[in-house]
């Protein structure tokens, strides 16, 4: 959709409109800075040659500190028109990188579509053999013997025969025990 709608190139176009506006401000931010360090020269050369007029001594002026509100207050909106600019090419920088993933996601999942229908296609025969085979398994006793037994019913049923057969013995012996006590 975005390679169709032309977003990537608009943004790449902007990135690069951003990247010559930050050239361009550094170059006005180094003019005005180049200006107003002339002007302070030319102002300092101009107190000189006063003070030469009223026979007083020359300034050093690279020896004292150096106040100039006027340059600062100039200098600052151009520093953070170049401050936003930055900020804004890192924001159009990441815009192209999460295009960029999100083409190459959608190229993924295209690839991996066509890779599944592919498997479906080539596995559909296999696919039938295993149910076949599944089915089979599923029916056919886990015993060797041909009958089938159920939660062990035989040996409950020879449980029981065990028991009722103590039972029958157990009542023979009580009874030759009853007859030898009379």
């Amino acid at each position: 959709m975005s390679e169709f709608l032309g977003i990537k190139k608009r943004i790449l176009d902007i990135r690069e409109n951003v990247i010559g506006a930050i050239k361009t401000t550094d170059k006005d931010i180094a003019k005005t800075a180049l200006l107003a360090k002339g002007f302070r020269e030319a102002g300092q050369t101009a107190a000189n040659a006063f003070r030469t007029f009223a026979d007083k001594p020359e300034v050093d002026y690279s020896q004292k500190e150096q106040k100039h509100p006027i340059t600062k207050a100039v200098l600052a909106p151009m520093k953070a028109v170049k401050k936003m600019l930055v900020s804004m090419k890192l924001h159009l920088d990441a815009s192209i990188d999460k295009l960029d993933n999100l083409a190459m996601n959608v190229q993924l999942d295209k690839e991996k579509h066509i890779e599944n229908t592919m498997n479906l296609k080539q596995t559909e025969p296999e696919r039938a053999e295993a149910e076949r085979v599944e089915a089979e398994i599923v029916n056919s006793p886990m015993v060797a013997e041909p009958q089938e037994y159920q939660y062990n019913a035989d040996a409950f049923e020879a449980r029981g025969a065990d028991e009722v057969k103590q039972e029958a013995s157990h009542k023979e012996v009580s009874k030759v025990r009853e007859d030898k006590a009379r």
